[in-house]
This record gives C-alpha cells, sequence and structure tokens, in this order.
C-alpha cells in the first residue's frame, strides 16, 4: 500500500494539497457515490475503476494529513478485530 500511496502522491499531492480538506473530502465523497452506483449496476470493468478512484482519494486526504494508510492499518488490526483482537473476529 505504501507504493500505492507514493505513486498516487507522485501523480497529485501537487494539486490536491493546494485544496481544502474538505473539499478532498467532497471528491471522496463523490466518488464514493460513483462506486456505490456502480456497485448497483455497473460493469466489472466500473466497479473496478470506482473502487480504485475511492481509495484514491482515500489516500490523497491521507497523504495530506501525513498519514501512511498502510502503517494506520497495521497499527489498528495488527491483533485481529479492532475491538476484540480476535480473529477471526467474535464480537
Amino acid at each position: 500500500m505504501k507504493k500505492m500511496q507514493s505513486h498516487i502522491e507522485d501523480i497529485y499531492l501537487n494539486k490536491d494539497s493546494k485544496r481544502s480538506e474538505a473539499e478532498n473530502i467532497w471528491w471522496l465523497m463523490e466518488e464514493t457515490g460513483e462506486l456505490l452506483r456502480a456497485l448497483r449496476k455497473g460493469s466489472d470493468q466500473e466497479i473496478k475503476e470506482e473502487f480504485a478512484d475511492t481509495l484514491a482519494w482515500l489516500m490523497t486526504i491521507a497523504s495530506n494529513r501525513g498519514i501512511d494508510l498502510e502503517d494506520a492499518f497495521w497499527e489498528r488490526y495488527k491483533s485481529g478485530c479492532s475491538k476484540c483482537n480476535c480473529k477471526p473476529c467474535k464480537c
């Protein structure tokens, strides 16, 4: 994931860092809406593209905050479920 986040930074960080966080969140929400539409009525290709677009915007917001998503993920889910720490979850 580090490589993917770095790739998105190389492409978009200069432009995306000039927007407010709220503007970037709106872009993420727009892409999330497009993903939901694709999941309901889209082709497999459209679904894949919208998953990628949504992930790219999530990475942009994290990068603007100085957050490495891979590190954040493993910190939160290393032991399993973030609540019961079991794998699989027993909540």
